[in-house]
């Protein structure tokens, strides 16, 4: 028998019993339906933990702190020394120490605290830190400083009575930094920072934003600005200097507040985070927090899966009882056909087409279906996430169900083949079946 025949007599036959085709091509449609739905849910809170993150910070980056060597007892400062052996790592793109300072930046009535950045001016391109207005920083660059792409929005009146931030051009006016004179470096276990005492007099300086980091960049350098790393480190040094001698830190210059790594490639974090650990140092990126999140989602994944294959398991044994009974009413015509010459791999292969048929009929309507209820999933829950929980990215509503291709082909690969499977065992029965007796049935 040729194939075009065999697949018009198996669509003849569905056609003869509409109403129980309908209702066994139903089961498989809420089969792959639950199943898709249930898998994107999974896919679209995992993606939106990753943007979550993203914002966060920089996916290929990892910052390193101060730790502890169990066997001699004694701190692991940050020096240069380290920052060579980190050079060193394979995949990795870019090592930067860093000093952080928290200071006051006042423009006019309006001012905000932000925290200062000392950072290497070639180094800024490998760590992202893109101007969107002006230029970045140059060696010789003293008070001049790059601000993140949000610090506008971070100014206010302090001798206002209600807390109002407001925006600010930082390019333009006279601009001057704060910085209270009893403060002191901690290069503890934490990471380092300095910490302001309680004495409200503080030394003023001069400063000129030169540029603006471009939007969209993660809020840890959306909220910074950036000085260059070699001034900033005399200019803490001098700073220092006008205390007296037993109040000074000497350790400025000498050790970081931490140093920067950025990789080549957001895969390579996971290694290079085991190298610096096993060195005794404290590390954080935001990647791991990512693959513990991945981690549970994969089991939320699996679950979620597992309650979409019951449904299918259920159309499974709809698809294998219409078949039954399929071939309990076309006994006779099974035999005929025999007598006049169809061979039984053609009986086989008519049954297993219809089932094949009912499968994918009822996968490709639950891809159509799953499209829908993801939209809707999507408006309605999506939207009411990015106001409630602001996990929303910009202007975007959060997307809590993803349906990819990949998921769509593995559908309808998945739905058809059920169908083969469950149309197998009828399929064998009817090729069984002596032409003899099928003629005699009535």
């Amino acid at each position: 028998m040729k194939t075009k025949d065999l697949i018009a007599m198996a669509v003849r036959n569905l056609l003869s019993r509409k109403l129980r085709t309908f209702l066994t091509i139903l089961g498989v449609v809420i089969g792959t339906t639950a199943i898709i739905v249930m898998l994107s849910l999974g896919i679209g809170m995992t993606e939106s933990v990753v943007a979550m993150y993203s914002s966060w910070g920089d996916l290929t980056s990892l910052e390193v702190y101060s730790g502890w060597d169990e066997k001699t007892g004694k701190e692991l400062k940050l020096d240069d020394k380290l920052v060579k052996k980190l050079e060193e790592i394979p995949n990795v793109k870019a090592v930067s120490p860093t000093l952080s300072k928290y200071v006051t930046f006042r423009v006019g009535r309006m001012e905000a605290n932000l925290n200062l950045v000392g950072v290497k001016p070639e180094l800024m391109e490998d760590l992202d830190l893109e101007v969107d207005k002006g230029r970045t920083l140059k060696n010789n660059d003293e008070f001049n400083l790059v601000f993140g792409s949000e610090t506008k929005n971070y100014f206010h009146n302090p001798k206002s009575r209600s807390y109002t931030q407001k925006e600010v051009d930082v390019m333009k006016g006279s601009m001057e930094m704060a910085i209270a004179k009893e403060t002191f470096m901690d290069y503890g276990m934490g990471g380092a920072y300095s910490l302001e005492s309680a004495d409200k007099d503080a030394d003023t300086f001069p400063v000129k934003v030169v540029g603006v980091l471009k939007s969209g960049s993660n809020m840890e350098s959306g909220g910074s600005a950036y000085m260059n790393f070699d001034y900033m480190v005399k200019f803490l040094k001098d700073l220092e200097s006008k205390k007296p001698s037993d109040r000074q830190d000497k350790d400025i210059g000498k050790y970081y507040s931490g140093v920067k790594i950025k990789a080549n490639e957001m895969e390579d974090i996971k290694d290079i985070k085991k190298i610096v650990d096993d060195m005794g140092y404290y590390s954080f990126g935001l990647t791991s927090m990512i693959d513990e999140m991945k981690d549970q989602m994969k089991i939320f994944q699996a679950i979620f899966g597992g309650i979409g294959a019951i449904s299918l398991l259920v159309a499974a044994i709809g698809i294998t009882n219409t078949m039954i009974m399929s071939i309990y009413e076309r006994t006779r015509e099974i035999g005929v056909m025999k007598v006049i010459g169809a061979s039984i791999k053609d009986i086989q292969r008519l049954f297993l087409v219809e089932a094949a048929f009912i499968g994918l009929l009822g996968g490709i309507f639950g891809v159509l279906l799953s499209y829908a209820f993801s939209f809707l999933l999507n408006v309605v829950l999506g939207s009411a996430m990015t106001m409630g929980m602001g996990m929303g990215m910009g202007d975007t509503a959060t997307k809590i169900s993803i349906i990819p291709i990949w998921l769509v082909l593995v559908a309808l690969a998945f739905s058809a083949s059920i169908g083969l499977i469950s149309g197998y065992f009828p399929a064998r029965r009817a090729m069984k079946l002596s032409a003899l007796d099928a003629i005699r049935t009535e």
